[in-house]
């Protein structure tokens, strides 16, 4: 149950940010660390409105950068134009550099390597490139220590992360099924204190599933909550067994070691179910 192109490509971008062993990490050694994912900013120049899928900000280089992800081939020049509307202060009303008089920030592309060629040619801001293989850097930072550390192309072992951001509100059905069921085992099993299974989609569950939930807006966090509140209410009506389990047993104790037992079997069953229906859509039976 792949996540989409889209949300594939926020999680290069935080990954890139992130010096655990897992990816590259060329933006954490210069001190970056992901601020906002798709957060709508006012711009106070035009009052326009924008809305990057990352910021990442380094407190080293009193520098941020302004990520719009490109899964897709829908690039335009009217949307760089907007973003060139940023201020530094535009950024600092979300978060906090050190010296922000000295604050200064850069638009960045975060593309894949196949849709270049439909890259806008008028595009002037420092554009990443994304294969299975490998990174590399078109047009220039602001930053000569940026622009030094993309000067030649980045080899990539591995297919990036996604469990930094593991689905958006844009993602459907078949990548919110396996979250929102996490989300029924840590509710229900073992006691947590809920009172029922309708409330189980709260903050302190959310942040174990979403492990960037803390920089995201209270509406971008209720939107994801919806979402996965709605994929429970689906799992409910389409799997009975469910249903009637947790009607029974909205929570469960510890030394209830049967219905621990059958609870997790019931929830392997719907994930078993829902995995055999998604390869039935892909296959077209």
């Amino acid at each position: 149950m792949a996540v989409s192109k889209h949300t594939a490509l926020i999680n290069s971008a935080i990954a890139l940010c992130k010096k655990d062993g897992s990816w590259i990490h060329p933006l954490a050694d210069l001190g970056h660390k992901a601020k906002l994912i798709e957060q709508t900013i006012g711009t106070e120049t035009g009052g326009k409105k924008v809305r990057p899928d990352v910021v990442v900000a380094s407190e080293r280089l009193i520098h941020s950068i302004v990520i719009e992800c490109k899964g897709g081939r829908t690039l335009s020049a009217g949307q760089i134009s907007r973003y060139k509307l940023l201020k530094p202060s535009d950024l600092l009303r979300w978060y906090r550099i050190h010296d922000p008089n000295q604050h200064t920030h850069d638009i960045c592309l975060l593309i894949y390597k196949k849709n270049e060629a439909t890259t806008p040619p008028q595009v002037d801001v420092p554009v990443l490139s994304i294969s299975e293989t490998g990174l590399e850097r078109h047009n220039d930072f602001s930053i000569s220590e940026l622009n030094r550390k993309f000067d030649k192309p980045i080899s990539i072992p591995r297919v990036a992360p996604v469990s930094y951001y593991p689905f958006s509100p844009r993602d459907g059905r078949r990548v919110i099924v396996p979250h929102a069921l996490r989300t029924i085992r840590l509710a229900v099993a073992p006691r947590t204190g809920q009172t029922h299974a309708e409330s189980i989609v709260n903050d302190d569950i959310m942040r174990k599933i979403h492990k960037m939930w803390d920089i995201l807006s209270k509406k971008h966090q209720a939107s994801l909550k919806n979402k996965v509140q709605n994929v429970i209410g689906e799992l409910r009506k389409s799997h009975p067994a469910l249903n009637e389990f947790l009607d029974r047993n909205p929570i469960i104790e510890k030394k209830d070691t049967s219905k621990l037992n059958r609870f997790s079997e019931i929830c392997d069953q719907v994930m078993n179910d829902e995995m055999r229906a998604t390869l039935d859509d892909f296959s077209g039976n």
